[in-house]
């Protein structure tokens, strides 16, 4: 027997159990609405409680798929490393032990670079410097020194490369620092390569002919404290060429007893005055390169033919 309870036309509930209401007015009762509800909310949540554990997995997957790829990738880093790969890193644990693999790896990777017809690819036309894009006086600057280069291959830290007759590499006191050499052996360029296989990386970056900058050995002797004259030089391949006069900056200020405490006056008299006394040595030097026609001395390129 089905008890039904009529309020305002809807029937409250029609006695029914299964999905299909037997309310005879035609509209679904509330007691069979409420259910059909309930039912539509457990489907849902089961559906989104699948999609979310799905999603779970294929995140699962991609991570494992992203973490084999990194782990083949460090693989194949250490194996490049040397052209011996593991083997080399071996060898030099054998002849000189763990203490300085490291470095010993830098030197040797630096050696390995001299001595190949290669340079790293990163700062070379076609390519970023460090994430930004290369200017088109860059471009030119490369173009000019008729280097040719190869083909850039995806993910290689280093190009084929033709240099002029008379161009070279050079080794310089640190591991991870070389010069690129013209043929009247003028840095043309600076090559950095860290060969530790942990940091695998390379770039290279044109260096101007002229340099403008403070002379730091003529205060080495000089007190922390102590005022000094200050004096910059124009360097025309790394050989000085003009020096300014020297122009004063006061001593350090400090407070009582000595110590580095002083006033925000002090302090900033000072630096206006270290800086104005700065700013005169550069602007004699820039003035020595402009009566002298080296006016776009800045300009990377410049002045080399």
């Amino acid at each position: 027997m089905r008890v039904a309870f009529v309020n305002m036309g809807y029937w409250m509930n029609c006695g029914s159990l299964d999905e299909e209401c037997r309310s005879p007015s035609g509209v679904t009762c509330n007691a069979c609405a409420r259910r059909r509800y309930k039912w539509r909310a457990t489907e849902e949540a089961a559906a989104r409680l699948e999609r979310n554990l799905k999603r779970e997995v294929e995140d699962e997957k991609t991570r494992a798929v992203i973490a084999e790829q990194e782990r083949l990738k460090m693989s194949e880093e250490i194996r490049k490393v040397h052209k011996e790969g593991t083997e080399g890193m071996l060898l030099e644990v054998m002849l000189g032990g763990t203490d300085g693999l490291i470095e010993r790896q830098e030197a040797r990777g630096q050696r390995s670079l001299v001595n190949s017809s290669q340079l790293p690819t990163s700062g070379t036309p076609g390519t970023t410097v460090r994430g930004r894009p290369m200017s088109k006086e860059v471009e030119e600057a490369w173009a000019a020194t008729g280097i040719e280069f190869g083909p850039i291959v995806e993910g290689e830290l280093f190009r084929d490369s033709v240099l002029p007759e008379g161009w070279s590499k050079s080794c310089t006191d640190h591991a991870m620092h070389s010069d690129l050499l013209d043929d009247k052996g003028r840095k043309r360029a600076s090559i950095f390569y860290k060969a530790a296989f942990y940091d695998r990386r390379a770039d290279i970056s044109l260096t101007m002919r002229f340099q403008v900058s403070e002379d730091w050995e003529g205060r080495k002797d000089i007190g922390m404290f102590d005022g000094y004259d200050v004096v910059y030089r124009v360097l025309d391949c790394e050989k000085e060429v003009f020096r300014s006069k020297g122009y004063s900056i006061p001593s350090h200020p400090r407070g009582e007893d000595g110590k580095n405490e002083v006033s925000e006056d002090s302090w900033s008299a000072y630096e206006m005055a270290r800086c104005d006394s700065e700013e005169k040595a550069r602007d004699e030097c820039e003035a020595w390169l402009i009566e002298n026609g080296f006016a776009d001395w800045k300009k990377v390129g410049a002045h080399w033919s």
